[in-house]
This record gives C-alpha cells, sequence and structure tokens, in this order.
C-alpha cells in the first residue's frame, strides 16, 4: 500500500564506511598504549564522528517520515475510493505505512550508536490520528451545524430538546466511530478519552458558536417581526374583514403575536446544555406581555424598577457559561 524507497540502506552503509575504518586505523596507531586509555579514546572517537552524522540521521528519518505522511494520506483516499468502510481503511493502511516506515529505520539504523527512531513513530501516528480527528470533526459541523442552524431558527417551544438530542446523538456517533479506527493504534486509554473529550469540546464549541449567531440581536428582531407578521397574516387569511377589525379580536391577535414574539426571545436569551427548567420565558411574559398588552400605560414605581429583573444581568437558574452574549 506504501511505497517508500529504499535510500535508508545507503545511508547505513555511508556511515559505516566512515565509522568503522576511523576505528581501525586508530587501533592501528595506538597499539602501544594503554588499554584501558585506548579504549576510552576509541569510545571518545566515535562519539565525535557520530555527532558528524547524527544530524544527516535525523535528516534522513524526516524524509522518511515526510514520504510515509504522504503515502498514507494517498493509500487512505484510494482505499475509500475503492469501496472500503472509513475504520477499515484506516487499518489498512495505518498498519502498511508503519510497517514500511519501521523497516526504513531499521535500513537506516547505526549499530554503534544506539540512537531509535521512536519520536519521529510517535509523530507519524500523531500525524495519523490528526487526519482521523479532522474527519470526525467535519462529521460533527456537517451533521450538527446545519441541524442546529434551522432549529433555532424556527424557534418552537421544543427547539433546545431537539438541539440537545441532534448535539449528543452526532457527538457520541463521530466519538463510536473514532473509536474504531483508532484500535488500529493500540493507544493507552488515557490517550483515547484526550481524544473523546477533545471531540465533545468540539462540538459544544460548534453548538455555542451556532447559537451566538442565531441570537445576534439583528437576526432576532427580524424573526419575532416575521413571526408577528405570520399571526396576523394567518388570522387575516382565515376570518371575515368585518370580524378581523373589532376590537375584541384585535386585542386576542396583539397578545398572540407579543406571545409568539416572546418565546423566540426566551429561548434565543441562553443556550440550554441540560433540560434544568428556567423561569426566562416567564419573565419575560410577566415584565412585558402584561404590562404591554393589559396596560401600556401602567408606570413602575420607583420599588418595581428597583426589582425588574429584565434589569439585572443575569437569569435566575441559568449559569454565565450559558448565555449567548
Amino acid at each position: 500500500m506504501c511505497f517508500i524507497p529504499r535510500l535508508y540502506v545507503l545511508f547505513q552503509d555511508y556511515s559505516i564506511s566512515i565509522l568503522l575504518p576511523s576505528a581501525d586505523q586508530y587501533d592501528i596507531e595506538v597499539g602501544h598504549f594503554d588499554q584501558e586509555v585506548r579504549n576510552a579514546k576509541r569510545q571518545q572517537l566515535l562519539s565525535n564522528v557520530l555527532m558528524v552524522v547524527h544530524d544527516a540521521y535525523d535528516t534522513m528519518l524526516m524524509h522518511l517520515y515526510s514520504n510515509t505522511v504522504k503515502s498514507f494520506k494517498t493509500s487512505l483516499e484510494q482505499s475509500l475510493n475503492e469501496g472500503r468502510e472509513y475504520d477499515a481503511s484506516i487499518h489498512l493502511c495505518s498498519q502498511s505505512c508503519l510497517r514500511e516506515f519501521d523497516e526504513g529505520c531499521e535500513d537506516a539504523a547505526i549499530q554503534q550508536s544506539g540512537w531509535n527512531a521512536n519520536k519521529f513513530r510517535k509523530r507519524l501516528i500523531c500525524n495519523m490520528l490528526s487526519e482521523m480527528m479532522a474527519k470526525y470533526e467535519n462529521q460533527i459541523t456537517h451533521a450538527i451545524g446545519n441541524t442546529i442552524e434551522s432549529l433555532l431558527e424556527a424557534s418552537e417551544r421544543n427547539t433546545w430538546a431537539l438541539v440537545r438530542d441532534v448535539f449528543e446523538c452526532n457527538t457520541e456517533k463521530a466519538i463510536s466511530e473514532f473509536s474504531d479506527a483508532a484500535a488500529s493504534f493500540e493507544l493507552r486509554s488515557s490517550e483515547i478519552d484526550t481524544k473523546f473529550q477533545h471531540l465533545r469540546e468540539f462540538a459544544r464549541n460548534l453548538l455555542e458558536m451556532k447559537a451566538r449567531e442565531e441570537a445576534d440581536a439583528g437576526r432576532v428582531l427580524k424573526r419575532m417581526m416575521d413571526r408577528s407578521k405570520q399571526v396576523f397574516d394567518n388570522y387575516e387569511n382565515s376570518i371575515s374583514w368585518y370580524k378581523w377589525t373589532t376590537e375584541t379580536n384585535l386585542d386576542e391577535i396583539e397578545r398572540k403575536a407579543l406571545s409568539k414574539s416572546l418565546r423566540i426571545l426566551s429561548i434565543m436569551a441562553a443556550i440550554r446544555y441540560d433540560e434544568m427548567p428556567d423561569q426566562i420565558e416567564n419573565v419575560l411574559y410577566s415584565s412585558l406581555m402584561d404590562r404591554i398588552v393589559l396596560n401600556p400605560s401602567l408606570q413602575k414605581t420607583p420599588m418595581e424598577a428597583e426589582l425588574d429583573p429584565l434589569a439585572l444581568d443575569t437569569w435566575e437558574e441559568v449559569t454565565v457559561g450559558e448565555y449567548v452574549s
């Protein structure tokens, strides 16, 4: 599945061609010295030579790493185009490319150095996992983003219950699929949990972003006006003009239109992450609807103004993190 050029054996041969002749020449020239001194100086010579080769070794492994990343992406795309499931494609391509990478590292290894390619291998796995995370982030964005936007625009009484269902269902679906695909990498449970938490936070941030976009004052005001107009239009189309213009019916229509508008405002006032009830709708109705509709001329006393819940910066039973602005 992966193809990595076998230039690494040449690098190993070249490195050994530097190390061994240097060591052999040293052994010939210092044969008359004390054994302990000879060994110490020989080790120092090899260390100095290895320092020269080390940068080239890192460059070689970086080349191997880059080639493997490209091969992984290419082979993954090809496997998906052939109709394989994503988790099966991940398993096939990751194992093939990791095997090729390990063989390349073995070919380039210098026995006398004691170096290993663990940091490059970990980096490679991290890159593969990042590729997977991006895939599931996109999946969450497409599954949650548009649906939540539509639900918030509709602003019906059960909006937040529906939003929570969409949020939880699609987030857990992405986590479950990621778990299946990540099984190929034999990650520690703590690493898996970290990835799960990242996807949950990504989905939550997406929900917050969509909620704040839809809670823009201009958008909310427009929806409130549209909903109010819809109520009047429905009455106009359903009853005769004579009945529609009577004072009783006008009061009824006005009250219903305001009620529908305030419902939109109450829905967009806060993000409901859980099923805990709040009093936002009741507060809006009691503070605005009754006063405006039942007695528009009623003025607040100083004490009433001081106790007005709409004058506060917070809502009861709503945490700061749930505010949309």
